[in-house]
């Protein structure tokens, strides 16, 4: 029905055969139940047709062919394009025309006819595309019957194989019972009264008909498969760069709550439903106040902070400028209506007078006690903003919002359970009760809940490695470990192409070699052995299977018996012990299963289970991932990219059930000199050695890098920017001393603490632990808990007890930012204590302002007694205010309030010694929300959070408790791997949750600003945008200056920082060879220290921090990286300018483009104010050295030469007639 004649559209009406649907005639998925949506479809059907003579051609959406097309109404031809069906309708219509007579269409009758066509079917309708050559007609005796003219339309997927426009052959009229092609119901008999031919097209063999394809497309930016009809929308909603403002149109729904103190309800986002948040906007008044309460709004409001966007405000603030005027409406709650409801038992007595109490303080504090929240949500759920006076982490506005589901008969609140009763949900029944009492109809329930089965968790066997290798002695496996860890690393974000999973068995090498050559460790090319196989029964383990037949070899150097294996990534492999290798894609595989508390073994399992095939030993596949590990060049910075480097407040805590197993009486005393310093570096180096060494061992055999723990050889883990230096503090060797500070009584507080976990365990626990220690085991806990208390003075009991709850070591204790990612974590090897918190503290660099911990009042005499010429908790001993009997009184009331403004916003007048984010000098120990009231001490009411407003309801003190929440699922398999494993596994677990946590922060971060800007960090380790604010003092930065020697003499001491103030420095030949001062000795020494950490920050220039790992690479005779070559360019570019000099650098990494064999054009990287130069620097990278170049203007101007044709000349070292000079 695509080609009709004019005034004969087909009529549409409901189908009654398969639908009660209308049916669009011209394309075959469209159905409606609406005559108005079936009309203006067939309408813009019609208007793209096209109208050629008494023929209306309407294009076509059949499968004739892959796209949309039209058919000619002479020919089988389909043609796309609207304007090529008009230009080869004018060429066929000629082609077709006999002479003497009118040329016919093969679908459409003579003019004279006047049957309708309405009658013709579905099948008939469609077009066929070629049709093949009638090289004679086929003979047809004439009937007496009436001349008629019949064409009869085979199937629709018949292929004809004629010329397009091939006219059909006239032949003569047969009976129709002798016709070759029997009549249907789709065939259409068309009487004409003058023609005497008939037109029928010769038989072909049908074909099935084809399913109809989807037309798929890949989107460019996510590779994603979709639909090509639905790409426009997927780009628009997920990769369009323009953020839509926030207008009158588009703005998310908002309603005035408290206008007097300006408190708003908005919708926190414009996805459905929209579920409301309070946030506060007072510009008028003493106390104007603009906040909202979402983490993530203020978190980007502080970002926006540090990067100088003053007049940043979320998209929930911004809404506001929308928001409808108060109608004044509020419902007044009267007391009888909350009497009716204690009559009907909705709630007790109690709750009724907890509710009179509440409305009162509403109406003293000026403050609507419940408003309902009109534009939020479903409408089977209702949210009613109650009034809360007490500030707390789910009330920061002083309003809580209330949810009550209709259709579940359910309550919510952020302040406790779902199931829970709590004030706020009685208001809100209140409010409802007197505004909706529909909603209070009592009706029986036939739902059913189900209570949730955890599944029990299944131990994970940890044992040694047993398979075989080839056996180089102890000194040779060190040599190679070593030559590993330096040069075999593998890079932290893998090749997609590696991981992927696409590799094949078959397309993995099945000959390993070692790539070297010459020998690393002799002095020239020493030439290494012909390669030596290892094993030809070698194993790659990959996520389908096991890939067998793979031959490993090694080389050895004839003159120091060096060996070198096959340790290569690039072909996506990665090899533990030459018999076992695992696919990268495998092992990335297993590092997100433990990253989802799922343990190796397990992995294992069901590999084999799903592969049915036997897979190598899970303690082998568990020894080869963490020898992967190992080997990766992980950077484990543990830190926050909101808080920094160091945090102004910090959450510690203790996970007691992260415990592994120790023998206690094989721990040796440590030396008496010992004063707790560890050196971390070369702790976690011979951890990670152990884990390289086991791909060594044959079965049987002792590792030779094994760590025992050890209190003298054991050390944490502390972010390489946090920590004061590689030395840090382990202090575990005092407990083994049980001699008590009359000062502080309650300072070892070990047994005590230990006590009180007894009541934790059940009876039959304490029963049997009685029996252990030889004790009655007759009578009620109590008696049982009393009589262990006291049979803990003995040292082998106390043992035994302190094996059984904690488990085997002390837990680990960490230290986090409010936001959760751990910065510090420290294994203890015997029960916590204040002594472990403060070890770690005291190895930071900067002491944080606030320290949040379960045990505030012990970790504060702890830390001053063992810092007593400094008191780090100062003032008030760590307590917020002085404590004298009428602050405690007012601490108890929640009255007192004790405001640190500068954990907001940075001290002008820095004190001495302070922070560097605060510039304050003072240092609280504070309880965390869930132990403020199990301390004794009265005094102790000072150091809660509630008396901060600063911190009340706005840091989180849980996070370390959440971290725990979600590591104790590791513990089934951690707690059974050995203490070196287990240390090892944790850190690394700890570092790709910190990954992924500032991952997800900065994605939160950068949908606020445009895809163009560029996110960077200032010197203190925080995300900024753009070139970070210079915040560093002068005295705290390490620079790279040139000293300036005007004369030839020695400076005195103390006067480096003169010295190398870039207003100082002058050029000067004669200080080349002078000998350096002692200040300049120092700061170098420090610099290229190979023995500290290659990662600790020493400079900045401008935008680039600039690492150890920086200078060492500048100083001593390696290959100079260009960060720090780029960063001596800007100095010297610096350096002129203050004298008058205008000189432009060329950075290292552009300039190597030019040269074979990218070849890029010099001309597109110039500034527009080259010509304004005095001279211009040129790094060139040339015999295995940087060699800088200039250009002087002069020159340039006066040879008459363009810029690009000079820089290309100098770079390609055709020096010519331009003057060029090696600086360095």
């Amino acid at each position: 029905m695509n080609v009709f004649k004019k005034g004969s559209c087909p009529v549409i009406s409901r189908c009654t055969r398969c639908c009660n649907q209308y049916h669009c005639p011209f394309c075959e998925t469209y159905k409606t139940t609406s005559q108005l949506s079936i009309d203006n479809h067939v309408e813009n059907h019609l208007k793209l047709a096209v109208n050629h003579d008494d023929f209306v051609i309407v294009k076509c959406n059949s499968h004739c062919r892959e796209n949309a097309h039209f058919h000619c109404c002479y020919c089988p031809a389909t043609v796309i394009r609207k304007v090529q069906l008009i230009t080869h309708l004018k060429k066929c219509k000629q082609k077709l025309t006999i002479p003497g007579q009118e040329a016919q269409s093969p679908f459409l009758h003579s003019p004279a006819a006047t049957a309708p066509l309405s009658t013709i079917s579905a099948q008939t309708s469609h077009v066929i595309t070629q049709a093949p050559p009638l090289s004679c007609p086929m003979a047809i005796q004439t009937s007496s019957s009436p001349v008629t003219s019949v064409f009869q339309s085979p199937a629709m997927t018949q292929f004809w194989t004629s010329p397009l426009c091939q006219p059909l052959q006239p032949v003569t009229t047969c009976p129709l019972s002798e016709a070759p092609f029997p009549l249907s119901a789709s065939t259409q008999v068309l009487p004409s009264p003058t023609i005497s031919s008939v037109l029928v097209p010769p038989e072909q063999p049908t074909a099935k008909r084809s399913q109809p394809k989807k037309n798929r497309i890949r989107c460019d930016h996510c590779d994603m498969e979709l639909n090509k009809k639905n790409l426009r929308v997927h780009i628009r909603r997920k990769h369009t760069t323009v953020k839509e403002a926030i207008t009158l149109q588009r703005h998310l729904f908002c309603q005035v709550i408290d206008s007097k103190h300006g408190i708003f309800a908005v919708a926190k986002s414009f996805s459905a439903p929209s579920i409301p948040i309070h946030v506060q906007k007072k510009i008028w008044g003493v106390n104007d106040k603009v906040m909202c309460e979402l983490d993530q709004c203020n978190a980007n409001a502080d970002f926006a902070q540090r990067s100088g966007l003053k007049p940043f405000e979320c998209c929930h603030l911004m809404s506001l400028a929308f928001c409808p005027k108060d109608d004044g409406n509020a419902v007044n709650l009267k007391e009888e209506t909350l009497n009716e409801m204690v009559k009907e038992k909705w709630f007790g007595e109690s709750r009724r007078d907890a509710c009179i109490e509440r409305q009162c303080l509403a109406n003293k504090d000026d403050v609507p006690l419940s408003v309902a929240i009109t534009f939020a949500g479903p409408s089977t759920k209702k949210y009613i903003s109650v009034y809360e006076p007490k500030m707390s982490y789910y009330c920061r506005l002083g309003r809580v919002t209330v949810v009550y589901d209709s259709k579940k008969i359910t309550w919510a609140c952020p302040c406790n359970k779902t199931k829970q009763s709590c004030i706020h949900k009685a208001i809100a029944k209140w409010h409802l009760f007197q505004s909706q009492r529909a909603l209070f109809q009592k009706v029986k329930t036939t739902e059913r809940i189900d209570s949730m089965q955890i599944p029990q968790q299944q131990s994970e066997n940890v044992g040694d490695c047993s398979d075989h290798q080839y056996p180089p002695n102890d000194d040779g496996i060190e040599r190679i470990v070593r030559y590993l860890m330096k040069n075999k690393s593998l890079p932290v974000d893998l090749p997609q192409n590696l991981v992927s999973g696409l590799q094949h068995g078959s397309e993995f090498r099945h000959q390993l070699i070692p790539e070297e050559t010459f020998c690393s460790e002799c002095e020239g090319n020493h030439v290494l052995s012909e390669p030596i196989i290892i094993t030809s029964r070698a194993k790659i383990l990959t996520f389908t299977g096991v890939v067998e037949g793979i031959s490993t070899y090694y080389k050895v150097c004839s003159n120091c018996s060096m060996m070198y294996r096959y340790q290569e990534f690039t072909d996506g492999i990665h090899n533990f012990n030459d018999h076992l290798l695992l696919s990268l894609h495998l092992c990335v595989i297993l590092r997100n299963a433990l990253q989802n508390h799922t343990a190796v073994s397990r992995v294992m399992s069901i590999l084999e289970a799903t592969a049915k095939a036997k897979f190598p030993s899970k303690d082998t596949v568990l020894h080869a991932y963490l020898h992967f590990e190992a080997l990766s060049s992980h950077v484990y910075s543990y830190t926050c990219i909101n808080c920094g480097y160091y945090p102004k407040v910090v959450i510690m805590d203790l996970h007691k059930k992260g415990v592994f197993s120790i023998p206690f009486s094989e721990i040796a005393t440590p030396p008496s000199d010992f004063k707790g310093d560890t050196n971390i570096v070369s702790f976690w180096e011979s951890v990670t050695m152990e884990m390289i060494g086991r791909g060594f061992l044959s079965s049987g055999r002792k590792n030779p890098f094994v760590v025992c723990p050890s209190y003298d050889c054991w050390a944490p883990w502390i972010g390489p920017n946090t920590r004061k230096s590689d030395i840090v503090l382990n202090t575990e060797h005092a407990k083994l001393q049980k001699t008590k500070s009359c000062d502080v009584p309650d300072l070892d507080v070990t047994e005590e603490r230990l006590g009180d976990e007894l009541f934790n365990l059940k009876v039959d626990a304490v029963r049997k632990l009685c029996k252990e220690c030889g004790l009655d085991t007759k009578g009620s806990r109590m008696d049982l808990v009393l009589r262990l208390r006291t049979e803990m003075q003995n040292r082998s009991a106390y043992d035994k007890i302190f094996q059984q709850i904690w488990g085997a070591s002390g837990g680990w204790a960490v230290i986090t930012c409010p936001c959760g990612i751990v910065y510090s974590i420290k294994f203890n090897i015997r029960a916590e204590s204040p002594r472990d918190f403060a070890d770690l503290l005291l190895s930071w660099k900067h002491f944080p302002n606030v320290v949040i911990y379960d045990f505030a009042r012990g970790l504060a005499a702890h830390v001053n007694l063992r810092k007593a010429d400094s008191l780090p908790f100062s003032p008030h001993e760590g307590r917020l205010a002085e404590p004298t009997t009428a602050n405690i009184q007012l601490a108890k009331e929640g009255k007192l309030k004790v405001n640190l403004p500068w954990l907001k916003n940075k001290k002008e007048e820095e004190d001495i010694n302070c922070h560097p984010l605060t510039g304050s000098s003072e240092h609280y120990a504070l309880y965390d929300r869930f132990h403020e009231f199990n301390t004794k001490d009265p005094r102790d009411a000072l150091r809660r959070i509630q008396v901060v407003p600063e911190l009340c309801g706005w840091v989180n003190t849980q996070t370390a408790e959440q971290l725990f929440g979600s590591m104790r699922k590791n513990n089934y398999f951690l707690n059974m791997l050995t203490p070196s494993g287990h240390t090892f596994l944790m850190r690394n677990i700890i570092h790709h949750y910190n990954t992924a946590q500032n991952k997800n922060m900065e994605d939160s971060l950068r949908k606020i600003v445009s895809p163009s800007d560029q996110l960077t960090f200032n010197g203190y380790g925080q995300i900024v945008l753009g070139t970070p604010p210079q915040s560093l003092n002068d005295s705290e930065r390490h620079t790279c200056d040139i000293t300036q020697i005007d004369q030839v003499h020695c400076p005195s001491q103390g006067s480096v920082i003169d010295m190398t103030a870039l207003r100082n420095v002058q050029p000067n030949r004669a200080c080349w060879m002078h000998p350096q001062s002692s200040d300049q000795i120092k700061m170098i020494e420090n610099a290229l220290n190979e023995k500290e950490s290659r990662q600790q920050f020493l400079a900045q220039v401008g935008a680039t921090i600039l690492n150890r790992s920086d200078f060492i690479t500048l100083g001593h005779p390696n290959d100079v990286e260009g960060t720090i070559l780029n960063a001596c360019l800007s100095m010297v570019r610096d350096i002129a300018d203050l004298k008058n000099i205008k000189v432009h650098c060329f950075s290292s990494y552009v300039t190597v483009t030019w040269l074979p064999p990218l070849c890029a054009d010099p001309s597109a990287n110039l500034p527009d104010h080259i010509a304004e130069c005095d001279f211009i620097l040129l790094p060139s990278w040339a015999s295995n050295h940087w060699m800088i170049c200039y250009l002087h203007s002069n020159y340039i101007l006066g040879c008459g030469k363009s810029m690009d044709v000079m820089i290309s000349t100098v770079l390609q070292g055709r020096i010519g007639q331009i003057i060029v000079e090696c600086l360095c």
